[in-house]
């Protein structure tokens, strides 16, 4: 018989626990009971912590467990240091959820392009994120000018160089998303 945090699970006549696919609901502590005519034993418990994803290994990398009960905090939506920059995009742009970020993302004159400028910001390497750049000359439509997901996705600092060339104005911005 198997148990999970002292609920139990299932009989099985297998010696291991199988389960197809885990989520952090299967968290918890695990332990089996086995008999036969002789007696029984109990084995001791083996913890099982499962992570959602990269957003939820640095989630609890950074917030204690109180924390993580405390969606003003930890929630991706949260900004516990008050910078403006939620959860998610300290995640994305690899910068500290508790300490102020001022300059998650710079701004700079290209040399290579006299009518263009440097967008620049770190990425993590994580494959679900889909990092976009985009532009805007009034603010409503957004056309991409760079994006980056999966594979591509690797851990360091990204510079996109924005053509401005032929435009009185021009908005760029940057854009994280999962599909």
């Amino acid at each position: 018989r198997w148990y999970r945090d002292g609920i139990f699970l299932r009989e099985t006549r297998n010696p291991a626990f199988e389960v197809a696919a885990t989520g952090p609901a299967d968290t918890g502590l695990y332990h089996v009971e086995v008999g036969n005519y002789a007696g029984f034993a109990i084995s001791s418990a083996a913890p099982l912590t499962v992570a959602a994803s990269e957003l939820d290994y640095w989630t609890r990398s950074f917030f204690s467990e109180k924390e993580l009960t405390d969606l003003s905090v930890s929630s991706p939506a949260a900004d516990p240091d008050g910078d403006t920059l939620p959860n998610f995009f300290e995640y994305a742009l690899n910068t500290d959820p508790r300490a102020f970020t001022k300059d998650a993302i710079s701004f700079t004159s290209s040399s290579s392009m006299p009518d263009a400028f440097n967008i620049s910001f770190q990425r993590v390497a994580d494959p679900l994120l889909v990092y976009t750049v985009e532009s805007s000359r009034e603010l409503k439509e957004w056309t991409p000018v760079w994006t980056s997901t999966g594979q591509a996705n690797a851990a360091g600092e990204v510079t996109v160089t924005a053509d401005t060339s032929g435009d009185d104005q021009k908005f760029f911005r940057v854009y994280v998303s999962l599909p």
